[in-house]
């Protein structure tokens, strides 16, 4: 699955990600392009989303940035951190980066583009992490204040099973596997020893839940 966050506060709609849009998915039903569809079912058209935080360059978030060419949402600030900005500059040999340069090439020509620093709270109460290994610039958030804070970990943990029973087992897709693992690691300990509710974008739905130590492993709860 792909779960794009949606975050409403009293002035703003903010989208974290933005699925696949028409990149076809390897071994998926081509059960992309969702994303606008299910806004409008919500009662949210592209014009009313104030915000768009990118996590990171691959397809499977970047895929409705922009629509034949233009900015899928016109009014929004498109939010990349300044590591995935860079490597996307100058990306060598990279099979994803292209998708993703012309995903953003609208947004930033329409001036809708704005770097910011792994670590910075970009908007009141979303608080960016560094958490490179997935690719260079791969963050996480957090989200909310106080006793309502939610951990967006993105893709640091693509399964809950595997990655989460074997942390040290490689990804495919985590452009440096052993800083990947690194992450994985500092990033569920995180979630478990501080209590969070979680959220991971590849999680079954609702991927939501909580992270527990099992040993060197971790385990997951679904929220109820």
């Amino acid at each position: 699955g792909l779960h794009c966050l949606l975050i409403e506060t009293e002035d703003k709609r903010i989208l974290v990600d933005t699925g696949a849009g028409e990149f076809a998915m390897p071994g998926s039903d081509n059960n992309s392009g969702k994303l606008l569809p299910t806004l409008s079912a919500m009662g949210i058209q592209p014009e009313d989303i104030t915000d768009v935080i990118v996590t990171h360059y691959h397809p499977d978030h970047v895929g409705n940035i922009s629509i034949d060419g233009k900015p899928a949402f016109p009014n929004a600030t498109y939010w990349l951190s300044q590591t995935e900005a860079d490597f996307l500059a100058n990306p060598g040999e990279d099979p994803f980066a292209p998708f993703a340069n012309a995903k953003l090439q609208p947004v930033r020509d329409n001036d809708q583009l704005t770097i910011f620093n792994a670590g910075d709270e970009i908007i009141p109460g979303i608080k960016t992490m560094p958490a490179p290994g997935h690719t260079p610039g791969h963050i996480v958030m957090m989200i909310g204040e106080d006793d309502e804070v939610l951990f967006h970990m993105v893709d640091c943990a693509p399964n809950p099973i595997v990655s989460l029973n074997h942390p040290e087992w490689h990804f495919a897709f985590d452009s440096d596997p052993n800083q990947g693992v690194e992450t994985r690691r500092a990033m569920l300990g995180k979630a478990a020893d501080e209590k969070l509710l979680v959220m991971s974008y590849h999680f079954p739905f609702p991927a939501l839940g909580y992270i527990t130590r099992n040993g060197d492993a971790f385990a997951y709860t679904v929220s109820s």
